[in-house]
C-alpha cells in the first residue's frame, strides 16, 4: 500500500501544471506612438494557422500574448486615428518567449475626396411661360425640303409660316413666320444670343446658320425673361454648336430631282409635265481641340467647330395667263365664258 502512494506521489510531481499547454510558447512586445511614448490601450491581433488571439497594451505599453500553439504568425497593432503596423513571420516556439521590436504607429493621413456626377440639365425657363425646344438631334430627324433650320420653326405651337418649304436658306426665312397671332416685325431672332435681325422692318436676317451648326432651337411665346423683352410677339433663339476636346467630324449630302416626285394632280389635268425641281446640298462638320503636344493647352480647354454648307437650286414654276379677250379689253367675251 506505501508503494502505491508513492508511484502517486511520483507521477503527480513529474506532470506538467494545469496552467500550461504542452507544445506553447508566448509573445510579448511594446507599443509607443509617433514620439516614442508608451501608448497603451493599443488593440493587438496574433492571426495564424492556430486561429486568432487578442489583447491590448497595459498602462506602460506593454502587451503579453501566452499559451500561443507553434507556428508562424502574422501580428497586427491597430488604435484609432493611427495608421495600423503589421508584422509579419512571427514565429512561436515551443516553451519560449519571443520578444518583439518596439512597435511604432504612425498617425493616419487624412484623405478628402470629393465626387463630381456629370448631368445634363436643360435650362427650364419660368413656370407659366409658353416654349418649344428643338435639340440638334430633332433637327436632324425632320425631313426638312431646303435644309433650312428656320423651317423646323413651324412644328412647333403658336408658329405659322406662309412660305414653309423655303429651298434653301435665305436672310428672308423669317420674312413670312408668325408667333402668336403677333406681326411679322414683332418677333426676335438671336443666334447665341445676338440679335441677328434687321434693325427697320425684321423681315431678313443678318446671318444665317447651317442646318449641321445649330444645336439648340428656342422659340419663347409668352412670361418672357428680361433677354427676351426686345419684342412681343415671341423669341427665336439659336444655340451653335461648339468644339469638344476630342476631334469629331461629320458629312452629309441631299440630292432633289424631279423625276423622283409624282406630278401633281392640275398638272396631270392640263397635260403638263412635271416642273423642274432639282438640289444639292453638301454639310460637313469638324470640330476639335486646338493645342500643341507638349507646349500649349495641354488641357485642351480651347477648341474650334466649323460647320460649312454648299447648295445649289435650280427649279421652275408655272403661272395662269390672262384670256387674250382680257388682253385686247374685250370684256363681253369675258362675261359670256363665265356665264356658259
Amino acid at each position: 500500500m506505501r508503494r502505491i502512494g508513492l508511484l502517486a506521489l511520483f507521477v503527480f510531481l513529474a506532470a506538467p501544471p494545469a496552467g500550461k499547454a504542452q507544445g506553447a510558447g508566448s509573445i510579448t512586445g511594446i507599443v509607443v506612438d509617433p514620439a516614442g511614448a508608451i501608448f497603451p490601450k493599443v488593440a493587438i491581433m496574433l492571426f495564424g494557422p492556430a486561429g486568432r488571439f487578442q489583447t491590448e497594451t497595459d498602462a506602460s505599453g506593454q502587451f503579453r500574448l501566452e499559451n500561443i500553439p507553434a507556428g508562424v504568425y502574422s501580428l497586427r497593432a491597430a488604435a484609432p486615428g493611427f495608421q495600423p503596423a503589421v508584422l509579419e513571420n512571427v514565429e512561436v516556439s515551443i516553451g519560449k518567449t519571443r520578444t518583439l521590436r518596439t512597435i511604432r504607429l504612425h498617425l493616419a493621413q487624412r484623405r478628402d475626396s470629393v465626387s463630381v456626377v456629370a448631368r445634363e440639365e436643360t435650362e427650364k425657363p419660368p413656370l407659366g411661360s409658353s416654349h418649344g425646344v428643338l435639340t440638334d438631334e430633332d433637327l436632324g430627324a425632320i425631313p426638312l425640303a431646303g435644309r433650312d433650320v428656320v423651317d423646323a420653326v413651324s412644328v412647333m405651337t403658336g408658329i405659322v409660316d406662309l412660305d414653309a418649304g423655303r429651298p434653301g436658306p435665305i436672310p428672308e426665312s423669317v420674312a413670312q413666320i408668325y408667333i402668336a397671332g403677333g406681326q411679322a416685325a414683332s418677333k426676335n431672332f438671336t443666334v447665341d444670343g445676338v440679335r441677328v435681325m434687321d434693325p427697320g422692318p425684321g423681315r431678313t436676317l443678318q446671318t444665317t446658320p447651317s442646318l449641321r451648326s445649330v444645336g439648340e432651337v428656342r422659340v419663347v411665346t409668352s412670361s418672357y425673361l428680361a433677354e427676351y423683352g426686345r419684342n412681343s410677339a415671341g423669341a427665336i433663339s439659336l444655340v451653335t454648336r461648339s468644339g469638344t476636346r476630342q476631334f469629331r467630324a461629320s458629312a452629309d449630302w441631299m440630292w432633289r430631282h424631279e423625276s423622283l416626285n409624282a406630278n401633281d394632280f392640275f398638272n396631270n389635268r392640263n397635260g403638263l409635265s412635271r416642273l423642274r425641281n432639282r438640289a444639292h446640298y453638301a454639310n460637313w462638320t469638324l470640330g476639335g481641340p486646338i493645342y500643341i503636344p507638349r507646349r500649349w493647352n495641354q488641357k485642351r480647354s480651347k477648341a474650334f467647330f466649323s460647320s460649312p454648307r454648299n447648295f445649289r437650286v435650280s427649279s421652275s414654276a408655272t403661272s395662269r395667263a390672262p384670256y387674250v379677250c382680257l388682253r385686247r379689253s374685250r370684256f363681253r367675251e369675258i362675261f359670256l365664258k363665265a356665264m356658259t
